[in-house]
């Protein structure tokens, strides 16, 4: 019986008179129409409502709701930086009026520099549209928007870095706020300095050393960022000012890169019908970058397998190598496993 049966059933043994029972009557038509709206409101409000008020089950705007009520919101993004180097006219002012253009990608200068006698100036730039798209290779913005007078050229020699997208439930919002729930992020304590560190732009995990560790009055942040890129010098200064901002006590805050370790998976596997090794290899690649960001201390071998096994296109796995051997990895808690090199070999 459905939802709307159900209603409508209850409000029919409520009624006394007969005549308000016969089917396709005006009093049923009317029950009938009640116990429809009162079915969606149940099926479609009352039955979510709880798990929109959860931190595990809340999703998008709930979630953002959430957080707000500890204080942690959602990351809204941040774009891209980069470098050009302008050639033009000696003593031509470049300001933030200039702009290069990448496809649909549009770069605004960030600063004032007057072009030198050697004909360029190279210029801090960020991008307009927020998030991971503006991360472009060097030598691709290649163009003005506009034409500048005395401007010859533009390029780019480095990549683009440091833009970041509007942070998600499942990579690192969710698991923000329930880790604060779980720790005692107060008093600046070890915890409340991690919880610091995760709210800027871009910052994945952070490992905090107390004074203990660092000399007196002196606090480590050793942080890694969002999809494993290397953690820019700007990173770095934009998780101490944060935290410089914040922090009750007058600590020396000293930001460091977690060193990156780069985990080698090479397996080779029989294939199920219809597979290709490239299959397992990107499956297997987005779980390892899922699985690695969660370690703390090692790399089991025997949860690779797992991960292994896990992947569609795998029937079996006759052997597997990690970092080119056949144990676990241990990892600092000052280091960061990566994602490194895949390799997926057929057994025949």
């Amino acid at each position: 019986m459905t939802t709307q049966d159900t209603i409508q059933q209850r409000i029919n043994d409520r009624m006394s008179m007969p005549a308000n029972l016969l089917e396709g009557g005006f009093s049923q038509q009317i029950v009938g129409s009640v116990a429809y709206e009162l079915a969606n409101i149940e099926d479609t409000e009352l039955n979510n409502i709880a798990d929109r008020c959860f931190v595990l089950t809340a999703k998008g705007d709930d979630l953002d709701k959430v957080g707000a009520d500890y204080g942690i919101p959602r990351r809204k993004g941040k774009p891209a930086t980069v470098y050009l180097q302008i050639t033009g006219k000696q003593g031509t002012v470049i300001n933030n009026t200039v702009k290069a253009i990448y496809n649909n990608l549009v770069y605004t200068v960030q600063e004032y520099k007057v072009i030198n006698s050697s004909g360029a100036a190279t210029v801090k730039a960020q991008c307009e549209t927020s998030g991971t798209i503006g991360n472009v290779p060097a030598g691709t913005i290649t163009e003005f928007l506009t034409d500048y007078e005395d401007l010859t050229s533009v390029t780019n020699p480095e990549p683009a870095y440091d833009g970041f997208d509007k942070e998600k439930d499942d990579t690192t919002y969710r698991q923000r706020i329930l880790d604060y729930l779980a720790e005692d992020a107060t008093n600046a304590n070890k915890n409340q300095y991690e919880k610091w560190a995760r709210e800027v732009e871009g910052v994945q995990k952070a490992v905090i050393k107390s004074a203990e560790t660092m000399g007196p009055g002196k606090v480590g942040v050793y942080i890694s960022a969002i999809d494993d890129v290397s953690v820019s010098e700007d990173l770095k200064k934009n998780v101490f000012n944060h935290i410089d901002s914040v922090q009750p006590i007058n600590a020396t805050v000293i930001v460091n890169s977690l060193t990156y370790v780069d985990i080698d998976v090479t397996a080779n596997i029989v294939l199920k019908d219809g597979y290709e090794t490239t299959d397992v290899k990107d499956e297997l690649t987005e779980k390892l970058k899922t699985y690695l960001p969660t370690v703390d201390n090692t790399v089991s071998y025997f949860n690779i397998n797992n991960l292994i096994f896990d992947c569609v296109g795998v029937e079996d796995v006759t052997s597997y190598t990690l970092n080119g051997g056949t144990v676990s990895i241990n990892i600092e808690d000052t280091e960061y496993p990566v994602t490194g090199k895949v390799v997926i070999n057929e057994f025949a």
